[in-house]
C-alpha cells in the first residue's frame, strides 16, 4: 500500500517459479498489479511485468517507486507508479537470488 494512501500494488504470481514448464498455468513472468483506492472500493490501473517467482517487494517512502525481487532470474526489478500507470525503470542483476528483502530509509 502507498505509504500516502490513494493506490495498491499486488503481485500476481501467474504460474511461475516451481510450476512444471508443461503446467496449463504456467508463464514466463508474473507482474504487479496497480489498484486505485476510490473510498471503499478498488479499481484496477494498471499492470506491469517483472521475474520469474518474485520473493520481496520494497516501496520507496513517497510510494512512487517499488523493487521486486525475482527469485528465478536471481535480479531486482524497479518500477514507478506514473499518475495511473506503471513503468519499468530497469532492473539489475544480483550475486544470489532474492529470497528475502528489506530496506531501510534514513
Amino acid at each position: 500500500m502507498s505509504p500516502t494512501g490513494g493506490y495498491v500494488a499486488l503481485l500476481i504470481l501467474n504460474g511461475t517459479g516451481g510450476a512444471p514448464k508443461t503446467a496449463f498455468y504456467r508463464h514466463e513472468k508474473s507482474y504487479v498489479a496497480l489498484l486505485k483506492i476510490e473510498g471503499k472500493s478498488l479499481r484496477k490501473v494498471a499492470q506491469a511485468d517483472v521475474g520469474g517467482s518474485p520473493k520481496g517487494s520494497r516501496s520507496a517512502p513517497t510510494g512512487n517507486t517499488s523493487t521486486w525481487g525475482n527469485f528465478v532470474e536471481g535480479d531486482i526489478d524497479i518500477l514507478r507508479r506514473d499518475g495511473d500507470s506503471l513503468v519499468k525503470l530497469g532492473s539489475f542483476s544480483l550475486q544470489g537470488h532474492p529470497a528475502s528483502m528489506r530496506g531501510s530509509t534514513p
